[in-house]
């Protein structure tokens, strides 16, 4: 494939330490299909998915968690009761592996309501009722690339424009095998065909391969960036060489042409000899809209990274904050890049670890931006942060009023003195034009509360109690060092046709391991949550599992039962056996060597009426 030198650029900024050079690139990416079985498709699900009651999963930071240890948080931002927390309408755990962290939890839903969700290496797929009806590991998703790498980091969106969902996912972790890719559903249902189509993670051809993607969607393009390291890296020390975005031509995606057309422009790392090039990163996140897809032109804002310890051992504080403008399609010939360089009024910086329990700890990674969002002439943009008037983690709430005048930031720190918290999304929920409403959602853990998951509700420059979505269970330990992962990153996204409903996947401690949790949540009191049958209490455990499972449940008087496995399909997998059940707790195991990969529930049923429905998974 020829690459041609498209235009090159000096950003114009407002100071000359901020001197970014961008190379721009031509390129087109090939066609492949993924079609699913007929198999795969029309389940009848309508018994199977009971979702969790959320009127029983959340609580208040002033009450003590299921598991005794108390949670506690005192708010040093701005928070009232006289500012409306969310509401859960409705709560169920997604589908989880084991084998990989940490979460890098994304969803999206569409009119129809179909919802996708993703984990590093999972997705799930439920129908309009909630009910899933696939799950699958990314890799057989995208197993029409032929690319044997690892799939992770996904990312999704919903274009509820052109109703069409779109997935972004990387592969391979060093030069010679790093692969962006991206994929665009054929309809609205994600059980129809998709198109997928891949980009070099190294266009370069130096030694360098592809992390953090990030994506937007305009009216005409999406745009992709990823955050570019050298191969040769250590534990402590990642060597970045630069940052790329890509302009690629949706609508061709959405079509299934055989050829996309894509822009790629490469930034090149330093500021400036008064910035180490080595030392900083540059992150670059496009903004989404959150009442509209604009367009052609598309907004980046970017942070300085403050990751790795200065010459005193500590973590630098910063307050430097880019805003980059696209001005333009990849086809326009006018097209031009713009680049401000900002001031924030308050300081930025790497929070280090969380504590959790038992003296283990969880790793915030670094301070990039997580999301950010245009609506009402301001951008709004989260990162992690520490907090530096109490040492805790928290969240930098940074906004941009009218970027194309006066460019104004201003910025809060969200944080509370005894609970950390990270890995912010949100979403736009106002009432009309002008209305400057969010909903946040984020996970916390502290040394003393179990990791979990929580939202709270900024309303024109005033921020809610926090409403806690999901506890955790036990602590998140996958092994290794007392630092486990913890992100890499949460996911918000509203039903577009509905805009009074709005999810979010975040995750949370259970089994010793991290747990994704959905939400869906609303503002508006009419939809209270919904009476659903609710999973049994207990519990069935390891899940997933390949060999065998332990179901641990209680039972109030002695009968006899009957245990049943159903396939998420609807059909009688197994009927295990019938057998008499003592009173109090109890505990069963069950060989389940034999099922297939995939999802099932568990019910026993008694004479007397005692019914027990659990979901569990397997994986060989």
């Amino acid at each position: 494939m020829r690459t041609v030198i498209f235009l090159a650029f000096v950003f114009p900024v407002l100071s000359s330490i901020a001197q970014v050079q961008v190379e721009s690139y031509k390129m087109q990416a090939h066609k492949l299909i993924k079609a699913f079985p007929s198999s795969e498709t029309g389940y009848d699900v309508s018994v199977i998915h009971k979702p969790l009651n959320p009127n029983n999963e959340s609580s208040n930071l002033e009450n003590k968690s299921k598991n005794g240890l108390e949670l506690q948080g005192r708010s040093n931002f701005r928070s009232t009761t006289e500012v409306q927390e969310p509401i859960i309408q409705y709560a169920w755990e997604d589908i989880h592996d084991d084998y990989w962290v940490p979460n890098d939890n994304t969803m999206a839903i569409s009119n129809d309501g179909y919802m996708i969700t993703m984990q590093n290496s999972r997705l799930a797929f439920y129908d309009p009722s909630h009910q899933e009806i696939l799950s699958q590991k990314l890799n057989d998703f995208t197993d029409s690339l032929g690319l044997p790498e690892t799939k992770y980091d996904p990312r999704l969106l919903y274009d509820y424009e052109q109703d069409r969902f779109v997935t972004v996912m990387l592969a391979g972790y060093e030069h010679t095998s790093s692969q962006i890719v991206i994929g665009f559903s054929g309809s609205s249902n994600p059980t129809d065909e998709w198109s997928f189509y891949t980009v070099p993670g190294n266009i370069l051809g130096d030694s360098s391969w592809s992390d953090f993607p990030s994506i937007a969607l305009s009216n005409e393009e999406l745009f992709i960036t990823v955050t570019n390291f050298d191969d040769y890296l250590t534990e402590t020390y990642w060597k970045f060489t630069g940052c790329r975005i890509l302009q690629v031509n949706k609508m061709q995606g959405y079509n299934g042409d055989s050829i996309v057309d894509y822009t790629y422009h490469f930034i090149n790392p330093g500021f400036g000899a008064s910035i180490p090039s080595d030392v900083y990163y540059y992150n670059v996140i496009p903004v989404r809209g959150g009442d509209t897809l604009y367009g052609p032109d598309m907004y980046f804002v970017s942070t300085l990274d403050c990751g790795f310890p200065d010459s005193t051992g500590g973590f630098a504080p910063n307050d430097t904050v880019f805003l980059v403008k696209f001005n333009g399609n990849q086809y326009d010939t006018g097209f031009s890049i713009e680049s401000h360089l900002l001031q924030s009024p308050i300081n930025y910086g790497m929070s280090g670890a969380t504590p959790q329990p038992y003296g283990l700890e969880l790793k915030t990674n670094y301070n990039t931006i997580l999301d950010a969002v245009l609506c009402n002439n301001k951008i709004h943009f989260m990162l992690n942060s520490i907090d530096y008037s109490n040492g805790m983690a928290g969240i930098y709430h940074g906004t941009i009023a009218d970027p194309d005048g006066s460019k104004t930031l201003t910025a809060t720190m969200i944080s509370y003195d005894t609970l950390g918290i990270a890995f912010p999304s949100f979403e736009w929920v106002g009432d009309s034009p002008g209305d400057e409403k969010y909903i946040i959602g984020f996970n916390y853990a502290a040394a003393n509360t179990y990791a979990g998951n929580a939202c709270i509700l900024y309303d024109n420059g005033n921020y809610s109690n926090m409403k806690i979505l999901k506890e955790g269970n036990t602590v998140m330990n996958f092994g290794g060092s007392n630092a486990q992962r913890w992100g890499d990153y949460t996911c918000m996204q509203k039903k577009h046709n509905e805009p009074q409903f709005i999810f979010f996947v975040g995750s949370y401690g259970e089994y010793y391991n991290s747990r994704t949790w959905i939400s869906k949540l609303t503002l508006d009191s009419a939809y209270l949550a919904i009476n659903e049958p609710t999973m049994s209490s207990g519990k069935i455990y390891p899940v997933p599992a390949s060999e065998r499972i332990q179901v641990a449940f209680s039972i109030s008087k002695p009968q006899i039962c009957s245990f049943f496995i159903y396939s998420f399909g609807g059909e009688l997998s197994d009927e295990i056996h019938t057998e008499m059940i003592e009173s109090g707790e109890n505990k069963v195991s069950f060989d389940i060597s034999t099922l297939p990969e995939g999802n099932y529930i568990l019910v026993i049923a008694g004479e007397d009426g005692y019914e027990f429905t659990k979901k569990f998974q397997v994986i060989h």
